[in-house]
């Protein structure tokens, strides 16, 4: 640490402490990380939600592969049994 940043923490102690790690962003006040836990907190609802939704379409995706399918084997059969 050089000569003038020393002779500046010592000439203003603990409150120059506190503005440097506010200014160097260490030191947050207490409303501004009250903000950000809550609006963390919103996203991750939302993350969840969006997943369970990717889930259930995945779901019915799947249900509809299943269905065309089995109406495309009721098709074959049908065919087969006109021609037989």
């Amino acid at each position: 640490m050089s000569a003038s940043v020393t002779e500046w923490l010592l000439n203003f102690g603990a409150l120059g402490v506190v503005v440097i790690l506010l200014v160097i962003g260490e030191l947050v006040p207490g409303f501004s990380y009250r903000a950000v836990q809550r609006a963390l907190e919103k996203s991750e609802k939302a993350l969840e939600v969006e997943r369970q939704r990717n889930a259930d379409l995945q779901l019915t995706a799947m249900m509809g592969t299943k269905a065309m399918t089995a109406l495309t084997q009721i098709a074959e059969d049908r065919r087969a049994s006109e021609t037989a």
